[in-house]
């Protein structure tokens, strides 16, 4: 070896400033927004630059800390390309992060901020950056079956060899605690520490936000509830006329039953989802979107976090701090009614569900999306035809890592539909020290893998210097 090749390796294997360009054209997913910034917050603080080519609804995320670094999509493709065009330029990246690859995935089907179709991939393809894609949820497989289903038909074929030699280098990234932080046998990506853990919140804004929403007076011995609901989640359900949130507090005052306290339910989702609840037992609070400053201080204020998603970065931000709860339903309706005794509550809400809207009670994880593991033999109908016909743009819960059967953060499931076993999960978790210490005790553990890890500026140098391990990338020629 010469000794300008040993000096070209060795520059090449030395710390790099990392100068990141975000692409984060999504409408809906504020989780994967949130992830990104946090990267990108990372590496200004490891020495490095950030800018952001964003969604309205990201830009309102990240513009607060990057100001002029951000620019904004608008629904003109042409536009949109000429801003990428002029970032690529201006900024010069080493590191191309995009947050989520639905909406890149989806072509000029994404109506709302489109980028992507295939001159603008050949272009993306020329770049002389790392490509990094942050998957959120575990969405790999997903992606990789779409490319599949693509690959095999003529009319896709194209679209498909536009996107091999980008996924053949593009780097998965798996924030943790999103994700497990210990080895997993089989996962592609590199597991990085995305927050620190636990977070921690003043005392006084704690006191003041509990005082905001429990009352003076039971600030202290009062049951706060954090209920999270995503935008694209509440927009499904109202667009399939999907009853469960009209509802919702009626089951919620049903499993508070026990708890003496008075019971505070605060969800934050467009402002008007929850009814307000018959019982004198169980407050209900809507909020529409707050800044992420206020959301995160009512979650780390609450006694018990609550959602219908178990890929909610939320559930994420409760770890070491209080207990997350994801409502899944793992029952038929038959199976409910075999199950619940005549009179029972959950029993006669259920039954509700399904006069309102037939087929309203099915098993999920992601409400309202429908697992199909518990399908049967019937043949889909109509509806369920178009929704597996648009598939590709939107991974399915079961091709998750972190709703499939991989470890994931420390959150527990409740049935919805579980009668006095998810009654008595709640009194435990809100009243129960011994199951609370439980509970915490497991979050201590997963925080201690959690540490263990680099942190994402520093993947991200460890990548752009040549240095990586195991299967990482999309795919494979």
């Amino acid at each position: 070896m010469s000794a300008s090749d040993r000096t070209t390796q060795a520059d090449r294997m030395a710390p790099q400033t990392v100068r990141a360009l975000f692409v984060t054209p999504t409408w809906m997913a504020t989780g994967e927004t949130a992830a990104a910034l946090v990267l990108a917050d990372s590496i200004v603080a490891g020495g490095g630059q950030a800018w952001f080519l964003a969604s309205t609804p990201a830009a309102q995320i990240v513009r607060p800390k990057y100001g002029d670094r951000v620019q904004e999509m608008t629904a003109d493709l042409a536009s949109n390309q000429h801003h990428w065009r002029r970032m690529i330029d201006e900024v010069d990246p080493n590191v191309i992060v995009f947050s989520e690859l639905r909406s890149i995935l989806a072509l000029r089907m994404n109506r709302q901020f489109p980028l992507a179709d295939l001159s603008w991939l050949r272009e993306l393809n020329e770049i002389d950056a790392l490509l990094v894609a942050l998957d959120h949820v575990g969405s790999t497989p997903s992606v990789q079956k779409v490319m599949g289903r693509l690959s095999g038909h003529t009319f896709f074929r194209l679209i498909s060899n536009a996107w091999r030699p980008i996924f053949e280098r593009m780097v998965i990234l798996l924030p943790c605690p999103l994700h497990e932080p210990g080895k997993v046998e089989g996962r592609q990506g590199h597991p990085y520490r995305s927050m620190a853990m636990p977070a921690r919140l003043d005392p006084a804004v704690r006191a003041q936000v509990r005082a905001r929403y429990l009352g003076e007076d039971h600030a202290e011995d009062g049951r706060l509830i954090f209920h999270s609901v995503p935008r694209w989640s509440y927009r499904l359900a109202k667009a399939l006329k999907a009853p469960l949130y009209e509802h919702l507090s009626d089951i919620l005052a049903e499993y508070v039953a026990d708890v003496e306290a008075p019971v505070t339910i605060v969800s934050v989702n467009d402002g008007t989802l929850l009814r307000r609840s018959a019982s004198k037992a169980l407050k209900v609070v809507n909020l529409a979107g707050l800044p992420l400053a206020e959301f995160d201080a009512l979650v780390l204020s609450s006694d018990l976090v609550l959602t219908e998603n178990i890929v909610s970065l939320t559930l994420a931000k409760t770890v070491g701090n209080a207990p997350g709860v994801a409502f899944v339903n793992s029952s038929t309706l038959k199976e409910i009614l075999a199950r619940e005794p005549e009179g029972s509550e959950i029993r006669r809400l259920a039954l509700q569900f399904e006069r309102s809207r037939a087929g309203s009670v099915y098993p999920h994880v992601m409400y309202p999306i429908k697992q199909q593991d518990k399908a049967g033999p019937a043949a889909p109908s109509a509806r369920r035809r178009l929704f597996n016909a648009a598939a590709p743009s939107l991974p399915m819960p079961e091709e998750m890592i972190r709703a499939g059967s991989l470890p994931s953060s420390p959150f527990i499931r409740a049935e919805l539909y579980g009668g006095q076993a998810t009654r008595d999960l709640f009194r435990e978790l809100l009243t129960d020290p011994a199951r609370i210490a439980r509970v915490r005790a497991e979050d201590e553990a997963f925080i201690a893998r959690q540490n263990a890890l680099e942190d994402g500026s520093d993947v991200l140098k460890r990548l752009l210097s040549g240095r990586t391990v195991g299967d990482t990338v999309i795919a494979h020629g």
